[in-house]
């Protein structure tokens, strides 16, 4: 009776968390959207093969088959919050169907990390900044695999070749921010299950993103779209086209390419990076506390592990050569609570043991356990460098602004 009651209590928090983010959502984005992720939208296949033109030649294609005109403002908007809404709704089918796989016995620890899920993921695409950039259009693309690879169906999986051909057409950086994410999950499933389906989609997965990659770099720096036909084309989609000037255009075309530094911000959004860290240490010490146990309770597949902790490492590049660092954090936070997800669907023996562990360590050392619960919520909703609203007061008065 006390477990349900516990269980049924997180129900009602994580239904509380899940309004407070729709709410977010509402009122994040109202009417507001920056033109660099409008940009997203300007480039497409029409003139030939770019880089990152895909969102731009689907919103094209929707601009002749719908009855309206969707070159302006108000009506792109109202665009780029429909694939907004599918991400969320996607984030809710993947969020009810880990649930669904989880035993009863299990949901209670389950409960703990859907609530980070929904906090971290329902703070995402809810703030103007972020609002239609192409991480939301990956970041579809992704769910979408992990939705594949969470099922039953082993040769599903095989569907992630050409989602990983679709989310680096939205942007090469997929490679460095999505991919991995698929790549860990397959890591596991195929050391657990030695299925050979998993090594060879997994194989085939590092290969055509090598390729792709290689093939979208080469577009991005030698087949760029002209800066003066992008200006031309935001200055009918933009809010304040009166306002954009070439050198906002010039920036925009060499964030389509994923290798190519973009440092077109002060110090701050470093400096944000930094107190981040800072304000998410607690986290990151209860990961590195769960790891250390996990190798001492499955040492046989410790080898795994090691490779799961590093896969995050990927995203990397993207740190060191852009700024845009609440993308890159969310993915990193939403790379292990995966991994956390799945591990415990399956019902990993060492996990839940050093789960219930680490939890009761936390009831000895903290008076209210369930404020990192909701301690996360200061971070949302996140936005593109200065990571989340605090963060960039915080370091504009750190920098002397």
């Amino acid at each position: 009776m006390v477990k349900d009651k516990i269980i049924n209590n997180k129900f009602i928090l994580f239904i509380l968390v899940v309004v407070f983010m729709g709410f977010l959502y509402l009122h994040g984005t109202w009417y507001r959207m920056p033109d660099d992720n409008l940009a997203v939208l300007a480039v497409s296949y029409k003139n030939g093969f770019v880089s990152a033109g895909l969102a731009g030649t689907i919103y094209r294609w929707f601009n002749q088959i719908l009855p309206v005109d969707l070159v302006n403002y108000e009506n792109t908007y109202i665009y780029i919050k429909q694939f907004a809404g599918i991400y969320y709704a996607l984030s809710v089918i993947f969020i009810m169907q880990v649930y669904n796989k989880t035993s009863e016995k299990d949901r209670n620890h389950m409960m703990d990390i859907l609530c980070l899920f929904t906090v971290f993921s329902g703070g995402m695409y809810c703030a103007g900044s972020t609002l239609g950039s192409f991480d939301m259009y990956q970041s579809i693309v992704t769910l979408i695999g992990l939705i594949l690879l969470f099922s039953d169906k082993e040769k599903l999986s095989i569907c992630l070749l050409p989602l990983l051909a679709i989310g680096m057409c939205f942007h090469p950086s997929f490679l460095f921010k999505n991919l991995m994410i698929w790549m860990s999950v397959l890591l596991y499933k195929y050391g657990k299950k030695k299925t050979p389906i998993y090594k060879y989609v997994m194989v085939l997965s590092a290969i055509l993103a090598v390729i792709l990659l290689v093939i979208s770099e080469w577009f991005a720096f030698f087949y760029r779209p002209k800066a003066e036909d992008l200006n031309q084309f935001m200055q009918l989609i933009s809010q304040h086209p009166g306002e954009l000037d070439f050198s906002w255009a010039e920036r925009s075309v060499r964030g389509f390419s994923a290798l190519q530094p973009t440092w077109g911000y002060s110090y701050y959004c470093h400096i944000s990076l930094v107190l981040f860290l800072i304000f998410f240490s607690p986290y990151i010490y209860f990961g590195k506390k769960m790891y250390i146990g996990l190798k001492r309770k499955d040492s046989a597949f410790a080898s795994y592990y090691k490779w799961m902790l590093l896969g995050s490492f990927m995203i990397l590049p993207e740190f060191v050569l852009k700024v845009r660092y609440g993308f890159y954090v969310y993915d990193v936070i939403l790379y292990y609570l995966v991994l956390l997800l799945l591990m415990m669907m399956d019902r990993n023996p060492a996990l839940l043991s050093v789960y219930e562990e680490t939890k009761n360590w936390l009831r000895e050392k903290t008076v209210v356990p369930a404020v990192l619960l909701f301690y996360p919520l200061i971070f949302v909703p996140f936005q593109d460098a200065s990571i989340f609203y605090v963060l960039e007061h915080m370091a504009k008065v750190i920098e002397g602004r």
